[in-house]
């Protein structure tokens, strides 16, 4: 019975110290700030989007300034326009780049949609069909 409360003891402590171990080392320390904005532009050669968002209570006034993204592969659905929300991550040592993760696009600014430029001619003939 002595043996088996000692390996029982030993399997809890082993697991614990790895449980402990894979968090400090997986995931910086980091502050989460809800951010909600609207793009400005993006630099796929840097992975940065720029962002004019909201204030932020607690960390810093409205202001554009570019951020970095968690998953880099998220700038390729961001296009100038857009409004986003998204979780701000800031590093709690000062080394550390403020980062852009969970972004979410609440209103897209269609891009590519051209106004249509008709010609007389072609306006003409689309009337006629119509008539």
């Amino acid at each position: 019975m002595r043996v088996f409360l000692v390996s029982v003891l030993l399997v809890v402590a082993v697991v614990a110290g790895c449980r402990s171990g894979l968090q400090g080392s997986a995931m910086p320390d980091y502050k989460i700030y809800k951010l909600r904005g609207k793009i400005v532009s993006t630099n796929a050669a840097t992975g940065e989007a720029t962002v004019n968002h909201a204030a932020i209570p607690g960390l810093m006034d409205a202001m554009t300034m570019p951020y970095k993204l968690k998953d880099p592969g998220a700038l390729s659905r961001l296009h100038p326009g857009d409004t986003i929300t998204a979780d701000m991550l800031v590093p709690q040592k000062d080394d550390g780049a403020l980062l852009l993760d969970h972004i979410v696009v609440v209103a897209q600014a269609r891009p590519g949609v051209k106004p249509m430029n008709f010609s007389r001619r072609a306006w003409r003939q689309t009337l006629a069909v119509v008539s």
